[in-house]
């Protein structure tokens, strides 16, 4: 095995069956997006939630980085917008969801550090941003990743969407 650092785990039991530097402190960068998704689908109106992608969203995405894309004042369910920023990766998506969610990105990371304190994530975890753009303070382990997504998958709308190679998001106005 060529990676720096794995974990492989029964999903049902979370019994580890291999690590290799499972607890080294690494950037997640967009397995980031689980967490911000996991936190929508558990609070969100999904089907009646409709979240008005702001400029700021837009603009905290540096190039390279991916993009749905959606545009500044564009309105978008929150069912849609989590599909589409997972399936696509889209860091503004990711943004649009935070800010709803929480006012702000630098809330809705507060609201990810409880979440992965409340899951059982160790102190090597620390988030900065919903997309996962690189931070130095923003940060995590393979271990505590496969624990935030062992929960995500116990969601089945999560585990749908990100079953899926593409997602036809509807046309907005």
């Amino acid at each position: 095995l060529y990676a720096r650092s794995a974990i492989l785990v029964e999903a049902s039991t979370g019994e580890v069956l291999f690590e290799k530097n499972a607890d080294e402190i690494l950037y997640p960068a967009s397995t980031t997006k689980i967490l911000t998704c996991y936190i929508a689908l558990q609070m969100a109106d999904l089907e009646n939630d409709v979240v008005t992608i702001s400029q700021n969203a837009i603009d905290l995405v540096p190039p390279p980085y991916s993009t749905i894309p959606v545009s500044a004042g564009e309105k978008v369910s929150m069912g849609d917008l989590i599909a589409a920023t997972l399936v696509r990766s889209g860091n503004e998506g990711a943004n649009a969801i935070a800010e709803y969610m929480s006012g702000s990105i630098s809330s809705f990371a507060d609201l990810m550090n409880q979440t992965a304190q409340m899951l059982g994530c160790s102190q090597d975890t620390h988030f900065t941003n919903p997309s996962g753009i690189h931070d130095e303070n923003h940060y995590t382990t393979v271990r505590d990743m496969s624990i935030i997504a062992r929960a995500a998958m116990t969601n089945e709308r999560f585990r749908g969407i990100v079953s899926s190679n593409t997602y036809a998001m509807p046309a907005t106005e």
